[in-house]
């Protein structure tokens, strides 16, 4: 797999999760064959405020490359600069916006899975920093209510220039319940030029292959 300029050795990615992917979390997976770590969420208003336990959470080694790091805001300009000081920092080989945290604290922050509903400051995020950086940008979305809104959401990240979209296929309201809708990301995946990639559910050897299969459907 591709993204951007990044090229993968393989389709397995960790995905970026709030107080579990930590570096020593990272280098395990890495050892055992994830081709792309993520860092956990960090507010891109801490890093502009220099604060240390923020700055620990996007701290990365050599041992973990290619890795990801994800910021969470809702002000363009606050997480354009941050992604900017991080690069300049750290030098991850990708940067990730979070669009689907569902955490009711994160919402009321307008922050995450919240700015789904604020399509033109997605759009604004995603082609600030395609325009400031020189790494690869992937989004973090979660399905809407309706395969056309979740479509149009999509089109705008693709269109802003995102390198990668990553969805989970569960709502905002759902949090983690129920099943992540493979068959949504299915559609989404056939309708851009951009990789996809699914989230949700895939704990083992099995539930990976069985989303392989899902999506391959789409002869894509």
């Amino acid at each position: 797999m591709n993204i951007g300029k990044l090229k993968l050795r393989g389709n397995l990615i960790l995905a970026p999760m709030s107080f579990v992917t930590n570096l020593p979390f990272r280098l395990l997976c890495k050892k055992y064959g994830a081709a792309l770590v993520y860092s956990e969420m960090t507010f891109s208003e801490a890093i502009l405020r220099q604060n240390e336990k923020s700055l620990n959470r996007v701290y990365t080694t050599n041992e973990e490359r290619p890795v990801g790091i994800q910021l969470l805001g809702s002000d363009p300009n606050s997480v354009i600069n941050s992604a900017m000081i991080i690069e300049q920092k750290f030098h991850p080989e990708l940067m990730d916006v979070n669009l689907g945290c569902p955490s009711q604290s994160i919402i009321k922050n307008e922050c995450g899975a919240a700015l789904l509903k604020k399509p033109e400051v997605i759009g604004e995020i995603i082609s600030g920093l395609s325009g400031s950086l020189d790494v690869p940008i992937t989004a973090k979305i979660r399905i809407l209510n309706s395969l056309d809104e979740t479509l149009k959401i999509a089109h705008i990240i693709e269109k802003a220039g995102a390198d990668a979209l990553i969805v989970h296929g569960r709502t905002q309201k759902q949090q983690y319940s129920g099943k992540s809708n493979l068959e949504f990301i299915k559609n989404i995946k056939s309708e851009l030029s951009i990789p996809v990639i699914a989230n949700g559910d895939i704990f083992d050897e099995k539930t990976q292959n069985m989303c392989l299969n899902i999506l391959s459907a789409t002869g894509s």
